[in-house]
């Protein structure tokens, strides 16, 4: 994994994609072992938050921490679930907008839009209530931006239809993965109510 491009992700947006444009973007090759990792890295910053909730629940912490543990888990599934539905609706948008066809590109788009929301989500480390959230909201926003950049780059969408392609891309994910995290939340929130019952 090169550290130093994922870093123009947020110093020179428009560097790292004419950088990408001509490389591999298959599921394979961006998933292993550079998506991976980085996905982990809200998941496991949401885990170690919880964990100071844990310290204080006393004889439940056993039940609470096994519902943060299967928590952790399918955020982390939910994080590559993301990225792959945004690549495949990034792909499914283009003729409506006129841009080029091309699934490989998509992925490679949606690997840098999704960047800056996990980036944020590492706020969730700081136990403040909805500092993780707002992190993650700020990474959408700046993963919105660099995906308008990105655009025109990858897949020859048009300057003036890029705005409307992001606003799509973006509107759908955003409800995609609210749902997600509802279902990835369910059975971490289920077992912390069900010590709490008994």
């Amino acid at each position: 994994m090169d550290f130093g491009r994922l870093m123009k992700i947020f110093t020179a947006p428009r560097d790292y994609w004419n950088e990408v444009v001509g490389e591999p973007g298959d599921i394979k090759t961006l998933l292993i072992p550079q998506m991976l990792i980085l996905a982990v890295l809200p998941s496991l910053s949401w885990f170690v938050g919880i964990l100071f909730g844990a310290f204080r629940m006393g004889p439940f912490m056993g039940r609470y921490l096994t519902g943060a543990i299967v928590g952790l888990i399918l955020s982390y599934v939910t994080n590559i679930a993301v990225w792959i539905i945004m690549g495949i609706i990034i792909n499914s948008l283009a003729q409506p907008f006129s841009a080029q066809k091309d699934f490989d590109q998509s992925m490679k788009l949606a690997m840098g839009a999704v960047i800056p929301m996990w980036v944020g989500g590492v706020l969730n480390l700081i136990p403040v209530p909805f500092l993780g959230m707002l992190g993650s909201l700020a990474g959408l926003g700046y993963g919105a931006y660099f995906l308008y950049l990105g655009l025109p780059v990858m897949n020859g969408t048009t300057q003036d239809k890029a705005v409307g392609y992001t606003a799509a891309v973006i509107g759908i994910m955003f409800v995609v993965s609210l749902v997600l995290a509802v279902i990835a939340a369910c059975p971490m929130s289920c077992m912390v109510a069900t010590s709490l019952m008994r």
